[in-house]
């Protein structure tokens, strides 16, 4: 059995200055080839 849950376990800070490569780094460590939901699903 798997409990999702939507929210994450801490408050992030508002970046002041946000970038889309910065975005993008974070999305591939998440989702992209080498990233979690890879790696679970593998």
């Amino acid at each position: 059995m798997i409990l999702k849950i939507d929210q994450l376990p801490i408050e992030l800070p508002r970046p002041t200055n946000p970038s889309a490569n910065n975005a993008a780094a974070i999305q591939e460590l998440l989702g992209g080839k080498f990233g979690e939901m890879s790696t679970l699903m593998n």
